[in-house]
């Protein structure tokens, strides 16, 4: 079992636990809990561009060979949609359906 415990505020404090032994986690985790500890600390426009920044390392280039696996996903779905092995719905039916059951 995984505890996480976060509270901001007056008393900033992040802990992580197995339940067993709270130092039981690599260093990559304690140093990750170490910046965050410092990053809540930043104003709420400083936090938000230090998120930004982080996300945009993540997001560089695209990955070819997802890109490829969903356009054969797509083919593939079109072709079972022309020969007639899927049962279609109307999108009017469909959002009839959402509005009406919430």
């Amino acid at each position: 079992m995984i505890k996480i415990t976060m509270s901001y505020g007056s008393s900033r404090y992040c802990s992580l636990t197995n339940g067993r032994n709270p130092n039981s986690f690599s260093a990559m985790t304690q140093h990750v809990l170490k910046i965050e500890a410092e990053a809540v600390r930043l104003s709420k426009k400083e936090r938000a561009e230090l998120v930004r920044r982080l996300i945009a390392t993540l997001d560089q280039g695209h990955d070819v060979d997802a890109e490829q696996v969903w356009l054969d996903e797509a083919e593939r779905r079109l072709s079972s949609y022309q020969r007639g092995d899927l049962k279609t719905v109307p999108a009017e039916d469909v959002f009839d359906a959402l509005l009406n059951n919430h």
